[in-house]
């Protein structure tokens, strides 16, 4: 509380507009922790409007974790509490793993009717009956990313790169696998590979740029980040993130 208490007073007493607290419930691990500490967005945010008198406050509401009508309630009330200063930061709730550690999680039966063992399976026998077959190596290796079997992904990302090698995509999705499983080196060096192939795509930047964090290579990680935002002025995660 107090970090985000002495950064929000500087912020405003430097001219910020306004801060955004992040909601997340399981961050990614690994040595350095990265996430895996956070505030609860609404608490954190009524404490703010009392410790402050300008800046700006949005917390953040994920719509698989909080009712809308209590968001409502809670938003009317912060408002009152700040004096018409906070606005509301609205997410999906994008991380399948975050939120099913807690049975929130209903992308795949709701949204999609996903059965990825029976997928798993069908892909199996394809591959077994065409052991060089890239859709099914894609296909399965995506089946198991899901289901959280990481290290099954992999090796099927392998087969699959083994494949086509000239694919940027098949590099940037194993290295989502490794960034999982805590290896930040790995995933740097599969976002490499996967921007000497195609480097027009800012979230690669942006996730390399991740990685580097992760790792505690600060200026490798800004060196990305800037060529994220230069490749998109208008996505904010690249400017919170440098």
């Amino acid at each position: 509380w107090e970090l985000n208490r002495d950064i929000t007073l500087e912020a405003e007493r430097i001219g910020f507009d306004f801060v955004l607290s992040m909601m997340k419930f399981r961050g990614f691990g690994g040595a350095t922790g990265y996430w895996d500490g956070c505030l609860e967005s609404f608490s954190l945010t009524s404490a703010l409007a009392i410790a402050t008198t300008r800046i700006g406050l949005i917390p953040t509401a994920s719509l698989l974790a909080l009712h809308t009508a209590y968001v409502a309630r809670t938003m009317t009330t912060l408002d009152d509490i700040s004096r018409g200063r906070v606005a509301l930061n609205i997410v999906t709730g994008w991380n399948k793993p975050e939120y099913a550690q807690m049975g929130l999680w209903r992308g795949d039966e709701y949204y999609y009717r996903a059965d990825y063992a029976n997928a798993i399976s069908q892909y199996t026998k394809a591959i077994e009956v065409e052991s060089d077959n890239l859709l099914a190596y894609i296909g399965r290796a995506s089946s198991y990313y899901w289901q959280e079997e990481y290290e099954n992904a992999i090796a099927d990302y392998d087969e699959a790169i083994r494949l086509n090698p000239e694919e940027a995509v098949l590099y940037k999705d194993r290295a989502e696998a490794y960034a999982w499983l805590g290896n930040y080196e790995q995933t740097v060096e599969d976002y490499t590979n996967a921007l000497k192939l195609d480097d027009s795509k800012a979230h690669y930047w942006n996730s390399r740029g991740n990685a580097y964090h992760l790792l505690k290579k600060y200026t490798l990680a800004i060196y990305d980040y800037d060529v994220a935002i230069s490749i998109d002025l208008e996505e904010p995660n690249y400017f919170l993130n440098r």
